[in-house]
């Protein structure tokens, strides 16, 4: 059994609330998943699980443990056990069942009177407004799912103070790495909440060394929500935050210099069980025809893209490859409380329009979600990627077609 590196620090937490709290609340989940290559991660976030090349099957255990005291304040802690049931992909001659133990969340919050709240731990905090591409959140970030894996902070301390009824100001540390506590990055954030508007302005710096400036917006209008989202950082930056798979220096192989942008707009729709999203992602960092050769070429040269998926994609981590990004969302409650689905699709191109014809590539998931009781779930995936040689659906998959089955039991007690 493998533990987190953090698990017994975030244990540790529990000291912090005594046994004798005055609410306490013990809920927790069981899914077995039978899926191929990225359903594992994509629907199901976890992140520990592996890419399979084939079928694979695996056993989730979540574990919610919550406490309130109205003098310490609360606690919570989301425990995550993980058993794959067929071999890694990386060690085919390994027959065991490997098994991981992994804490989501820990964390305690106190409030400091009536205008302060201080909390700490590991903590799922969410920041942005978009659907699909949430680039402003750079502590627990979805990530682009026509990437896959997010990668959220490990631990962090957060402060809020309240200004007013509508404003409020966030300074946030956290972690990224265990093996590099030192590199702590810092965020703070002004929230102006004044309903239909509401406002986010964040500045961030990674690893005391990479500045970031964001920003969130959303206007609700009846049924009908309008938002953006941004960030705004170096282009060389962007470059050194990502993850050489060799572990090899990339002296010979950098963007150019600039400002690199992310920007995201999008649209949502909700009436009568219906809901729809429309959301663009532009990435100015995205690479044209010229820089996409160069770093295949990078990649083949230092071993690292023959195996395509794996390559490209711990290369980039939570980046694009791509600069456009055009993503429609539906959802639908078939029937109240019973059948719900969702179907998405996804076009990615390349930054130049007369690139396309190498670059551009189209993804589509659907999911179908059945809850006969209100403890049990059935969910079914299906889903295909195609596009040009050189697209992103066609480097960071590896199969262009996945699917799966997914059954969740769920309990809840006091």
């Amino acid at each position: 059994m493998k533990a987190s590196r953090t698990l017994f620090f975030m244990l540790g937490l529990f000291s912090l609330i005594p046994l004798g709290a005055q609410s306490q609340s013990l809920s927790g989940a069981l899914t077995t998943v039978f899926s191929q290559s990225r359903w594992n991660q994509s629907y199901l976030g976890a992140a520990q699980l592996r890419e399979l090349p084939g079928m694979g099957a695996s056993l989730l255990s979540d574990i919610v443990y919550s406490a309130k005291d109205e003098a310490l304040g609360s606690f919570y802690i989301n425990l995550r056990a993980i058993g794959q049931l067929n071999s890694p992909p990386d060690e085919p001659g390994n027959q065991d069942a490997p098994i991981s133990l992994s804490v989501s969340q820990c964390y305690f919050q106190v409030p400091l009177g009536a205008m302060a709240l201080i909390s700490a731990g590991k903590k799922n905090k969410s920041i942005g407004y978009a659907e699909r591409f949430n680039v402003s959140n750079k502590l627990t970030p979805k990530g682009l799912e026509a990437v896959g894996k997010a990668d959220p902070a490990i631990g962090m301390a957060e402060l809020d103070l309240f200004l007013g009824a509508h404003v409020a100001l966030e300074m946030i540390g956290y972690f990224s790495e265990a093996e590099a506590w030192e590199k702590a990055s810092l965020a703070a954030g002004v929230k102006l909440q004044a309903e239909p508007l509401n406002l986010d302005i964040y500045t961030y710096l990674e690893k005391l060394e990479y500045p970031y400036l964001g920003y969130n917006a959303a206007l609700q209008w009846e049924r009908v929500k309008i938002y953006a989202e941004g960030t705004l950082a170096s282009r060389a930056q962007q470059a050194a935050l990502r993850e050489d798979p060799a572990g090899i220096a990339q002296d010979d192989f950098s963007y150019p210099e600039g400002l690199s942008l992310q920007q995201v707009c999008g649209v949502k729709i909700e009436a009568g069980g219906q809901g729809l999203a429309f959301e663009y992602l532009y990435r100015s960092d995205g690479p044209d025809a010229a820089e996409r050769d160069r770093l295949l070429d990078y990649l083949g040269r230092i071993g690292a893209a023959a195996s395509g998926v794996d390559s490209l994609g711990i290369f980039y981590r939570n980046q694009g490859f791509d600069a456009h990004y055009l993503a429609f969302v539906h959802d639908s409650a078939l029937v109240e409380d019973l059948l719900k689905s969702r179907t998405s699709l996804l076009l990615v191109g390349g930054r130049e329009p007369s690139d396309w014809d190498k670059s551009l590539g189209c993804q589509f998931d659907y999911q179908m979600r059945i809850s006969p009781t209100p403890n049990l779930t059935f969910d079914l995936f299906l889903g295909f990627s195609w596009g040009a040689e050189k697209s992103e659906t066609n480097l960071l998959y590896p199969s262009n077609l996945s699917g799966g089955i997914a059954c969740t039991y769920a309990f809840s007690g006091k």
